[in-house]
């Protein structure tokens, strides 16, 4: 696969421009991981991998580092007390 510019925040914390080759997801397992809130309400997220790049740079190990593009899916589940009724402030 052809490979792309990314700026990548190194473990340092400096930025550099690196390159970078997208890697295809195989297979995936997306479970939701639940929090219960003191309230009583329940929250649900479930990260989404959209985009993985390896790039060239590696960590203190010899591992190349990876640039991963997630989007959270976020549900909440809310406490029957803390609903509003319809035509309440």
């Amino acid at each position: 696969m052809p490979s792309t510019t990314v700026k990548l925040i190194l473990p340092d914390g400096r930025t550099k421009e690196t390159s970078a080759e997208k890697v295809s997801i195989k297979e995936a397992k997306e479970n939701w991981s639940e929090y219960s809130l003191e309230d009583g309400s329940v929250v649900r997220v479930r990260p989404v991998v959209a985009r993985v790049l390896r790039t060239e740079e590696v960590d203190s190990e010899g591992s190349p580092i990876y640039q991963v593009l997630v989007a959270n899916t976020v549900f909440v589940d809310v406490a029957e007390n803390l609903k509003r009724k319809e035509g309440t402030g």
